[in-house]
Parts: structure tokens; C-alpha cells; sequence
């Protein structure tokens, strides 16, 4: 094989480095952020906004058909009898993946979203009041957080990169920010349809169910140091952005906003120099894609001066990850297209980077989300990057191919990095994955479903995790070692790292 990349391979002890973020100060944030000069709606567009959006309608027909799509599914949630009964709960286990309280949380917070959206642009006050009765229904429950994810179910955990083995608070979790994220917006569009009691139903179950469980004790939960693990940034954002939803009532709340500021911070500070995120592509779009919608809200609010999309590791290689490792489903990771439109439009749009609007226009189709309404396409013209070929340093994932498109690529997918990821990574340093025009020859297993021991120290016994399970070498039948067990010292600098890559002949793979 000519005019490809090369890469070396070096198993080696690694020590662990720690960027540390600038801390944004909580006085800084308040000078920032005036309340007194907020007026509802203003999280993620204003009136003016609103009326840009309804522009754009009138002159795209992708964001009419947008339109017309979430106005008539609104029209269903509007006409569609209310359910009022409560979950009696029970879903312990991750095996019922669509278990009764999931559903009931997925609904009412989708069909809230949803009316209060579709009242913004309609202005209809039958729409907001059916969008508070789904809230309602949230409010009414004692915690938001998924029954496995309390103790003792999520106990037996073994803990992240940059966290204390002695957790036991466990109240506040990935489900409780989603919901908190969805109940902030709700709250920030039906603002002018409803009365003080209404205002202050919502405004109670988010201080009580979300906020005051994290205000003043974020270090007591696990997620909050643990800056390599999408539940970083996507619980911080959703104490976030609720915070800044009740600043108009609140405004002693910015201290959340600015630990939640700081926190976002942090988790983009473990994106590798190119853009690579270690717990892998799904999961790039998931942390960064949540945590988007609070950045987005404090840029606003604090008039450009807090902005994490100039963060260094996010603004220069935005969309780089999720192109180049199209065939690359490394640990609990997926191929293909990672992120949905809306993502990538603001991607594009904060950062004017021409190979994501390249990705977005060749990969992503057009979606048909609220997200997609609020951040349209943006007119950037994509430009597809020369060199095919890239090293991902900080996670050390090697991707040598001559296209981006699958059905005419030879693409050869390899990694090392350090097994020090107990929630999403593979003892896999050294796995290879082969594939020609479209067609998997050497494959990785990818995750198999979640289920009760996934996530604790059995984690290792599984083929898909394990050493066994991949193409890498091995030394007189010894498997890899992680770097974290269960209550267990962490081994640090256990992997490897490739020490060199290089690519010649940009795009170009010859094979004799």
C-alpha cells in the first residue's frame, strides 16, 4: 500500500494530564447577566428571534415543511386526552429500557416542549395552557431522576476518570437535566400566557427537583468532576440553564449559572487537540449536542462575553471528529452519522468552520426539530478538507483513508489511548477496523445493549469490552488491564500511544 498515512505504535506508561480551565468568577457572571433586563421569552431567541423564524418560514420551503410538521403535531398533543395517572415506578433495571417511568418522562416533557414551542409562533393561549397541564405532570413527581440510577442500582458503579471511589448522593442525574433543560424552555415561552400560580408550579419543581439538589454541593455528586464523561456537561447544563430561565424572579441563581459555566468549561477542555472525544462519536454529539443548548443561553444573556463556542478545543476542529471516523465504532461508540442538523447548524454558524458545513451538507440530513427552526441551515459553503487522513491526538484514534464517502473508500481505523475510560471505553488499544467500499472486512463489536452490570466491575467480563473480543496483540495470553476497578487504586498510563503519523499523498490510497 502507497501514498498512505503511517502510524507507530508505542505501549507505554502514560502519566494522566489535567487542563484546568480559567475559573469564571460568580461576581464576574452577575455584572454580566441583568436580570432587570430580561424579558420572556430570552433563553434561545427573543421576539425578534421569533420573528425572524417565522420569516424564514415564509421564504424556505425545508423550514415551512419544519413548521407545518410541529404545528400539526402540536394540533395532536392539543386535542389528545390527558393521561393523569402516576407511574407507580419500578424500573430498576436498565433491561426495561422503555420502562413505565421512562415513557411517562419522555411524553409529558416532548408534548410540553412542543405546545409551548408551537405557542410562540402562534401565539394561541390553548397551546400554552396544554403545554403547562403536561408540565404539571412532571411537577408532580418526587424526583426526575431514572430509578437505576439511585442507589443502590447505581452503587456498584465503577466511577469515571477524575472521580472519588466514595459517592453515595445520587439525586440528581442524566434524565433530571434533560427534563430540567425541557421544563426551562417551557417555563421561558409560556412565561406571558400563564398567572403567578402557574409560574410558580414550575418554577417550584425546578428549584426542588433540579437546582437546590445541586446548589452549594456539586462536589458531592460524581458527574461533577468527571469532565471525560458526556454526564458532565449534560448535568451541568440543565442546573444551568434552568437557573438562567428564573433569573427574572431569582437573580441570586447566577452563582449556579456561573459553576454550571465553569463545569461546561471543563468538559470541553477534554476534547483532544483535533477534536476527538475518548468515550467516542455517539457520545461527542450527545455531551456537547445537550450542553449546546446552555451555552448558547448564557452567550445570549451575557451579550457574547461568556461564549464557549470560542473555546479553543471546540471552535478549530468542530465537526472533524464525527467526519473523519465515519467507519469507526470504537468502545460503546457508533459509525455513520453522528449529530443531529440543528447540531451541526450551530457548530457552522458560531464557528464559520467550512469542513463541518462540508459534513452537514454531505452526512447530516435536514431535520425537522424545534432546533431546526431556532437554528436554521447558515450560509457557510462546505469545503471538503484535501487530506483524508488524521491522527486524533489526546485519544490517539488513527484514521488512514482516501475519501469520506464509504461506498468508495478504502479506510483502515486504528487506535491506542489509554484504558482509563470505565463508563464507555474497550480494552482495545491496538484494535484494528478494515473497511472497503462500504463493507466491514475486520470489524469491531461496537456495545452491546446496556443491561444491570454493564457499568459495574462485570463490565470487563463482556466479549465487547474485553481484550478477548478485539484484534490486538497479545502477550502469552494475557489480556488487557483496565485502569480502574471497582473501589480499586487507578493504574494510571495503562495503553498506549501512537508516536508517530504521517500521510503523504493527501486522499490518495494506492494498493498493489
Amino acid at each position: 500500500m502507497r501514498n498512505c498515512a503511517k502510524l507507530f505504535f508505542s505501549f507505554a506508561l502514560l502519566g494522566l494530564s489535567i487542563p484546568l480551565a480559567a475559573q469564571t468568577k460568580f461576581r464576574e457572571m452577575e455584572e454580566a447577566i441583568v436580570p432587570d433586563d430580561l424579558e420572556h421569552p430570552y433563553l434561545l431567541f427573543d421576539k425578534e428571534g421569533r420573528r425572524e423564524m417565522l420569516q424564514n418560514v415564509e421564504t424556505d420551503p425545508h423550514l415551512k415543511a419544519v413548521y407545518e410538521h410541529l404545528f400539526l403535531e402540536g394540533y395532536r398533543y392539543l386535542k389528545m386526552p390527558l393521561n393523569e395517572s402516576i407511574p407507580a415506578g419500578g424500573d430498576l433495571s436498565r433491561f426495561f429500557s422503555n420502562g413505565e417511568v421512562r415513557r411517562f418522562m419522555s411524553h409529558h416533557s416532548q408534548a410540553a416542549l412542543n405546545l409551548s414551542f408551537v405557542y410562540q409562533l402562534t401565539g394561541n393561549k390553548e397551546y400554552a395552557d396544554k403545554a403547562f397541564r403536561h408540565t404539571e405532570m412532571l411537577c408532580k413527581l418526587e424526583s426526575w431522576v431514572y430509578p437505576f440510577h439511585e442507589f443502590p442500582q447505581i452503587y456498584d458503579r465503577v466511577w469515571p476518570w477524575n472521580v472519588n471511589d466514595d459517592q453515595v448522593v445520587f439525586s440528581y442525574d442524566l434524565q433530571s437535566a434533560r427534563i430540567a433543560i425541557h421544563l426551562a424552555l417551557v417555563y421561558d415561552w409560556i412565561y406571558p400566557a400563564m398567572d403567578k400560580t402557574r409560574r410558580d408550579r414550575i418554577r417550584g419543581a425546578l428549584l426542588e427537583k433540579a437546582i437546590l439538589r445541586v446548589r452549594g454541593n456539586f462536589d458531592y455528586h460524581w458527574w461533577s468532576s468527571a469532565y471525560r464523561c458526556n454526564w458532565s456537561g449534560i448535568c451541568y447544563s440543565g442546573a444551568g440553564i434552568a437557573s438562567l430561565a428564573l433569573l427574572t424572579e431569582d437573580p441570586r441563581l447566577t452563582d449556579v449559572v456561573t459553576t454550571a459555566y465553569n463545569g461546561v468549561s471543563g468538559m470541553l477542555d477534554e476534547l483532544g487537540p483535533d477534536g476527538g472525544w475518548q468515550e467516542g462519536r455517539g457520545y461527542w454529539a450527545y455531551g456537547v449536542g445537550h450542553s449546546m443548548l446552555f451555552m448558547d443561553a448564557v452567550k445570549r444573556l451575557s451579550d457574547g462575553k461568556y461564549n464557549l463556542f470560542r473555546h479553543d478545543r471546540l471552535k478549530d476542529n468542530p465537526a472533524d471528529f464525527p467526519l473523519y471516523t465515519m467507519t469507526a465504532n470504537f468502545g460503546d461508540g457508533r459509525a455513520g452519522r453522528v449529530g443531529d442538523s440543528w447540531f451541526i447548524n450551530k457548530l457552522v454558524s458560531e464557528t464559520g468552520n467550512q469542513t463541518a458545513a462540508w459534513y452537514g451538507e454531505e452526512f447530516v440530513q435536514p431535520g425537522s426539530s424545534i432546533y431546526d427552526l431556532i437554528w436554521p441551515k447558515p450560509a457557510i459553503t462546505g469545503v471538503e478538507p484535501t487530506v483524508k487522513s488524521k491522527h486524533f491526538r489526546g485519544i490517539d484514534w488513527a484514521i488512514m483513508q482516501n475519501s469520506f464517502h464509504q461506498g468508495a473508500s478504502f479506510t483502515i481505523a486504528c487506535k491506542a489511548g489509554l484504558n482509563d475510560d470505565p463508563h464507555h471505553g474497550h480494552l482495545d488499544c491496538g484494535q484494528f477496523i478494515l473497511n472497503y467500499m462500504g463493507d466491514q472486512f475486520i470489524k469491531d463489536h461496537g456495545h452491546p445493549q446496556y443491561d444491570d452490570y454493564y457499568f459495574s466491575a462485570e463490565r470487563w467480563d463482556y466479549v465487547e469490552a474485553s481484550s478477548k473480543g478485539y484484534n490486538v496483540i497479545s502477550v502469552n495470553g494475557e489480556e488487557q488491564i483496565p485502569a480502574k476497578l471497582k473501589d480499586q487504586p487507578w493504574k494510571k498510563g495503562v495503553g498506549g500511544s501512537i508516536d508517530d503519523f504521517i500521510t503523504s499523498n493527501p486522499g490518495v490510497i494506492k494498493t498493489i
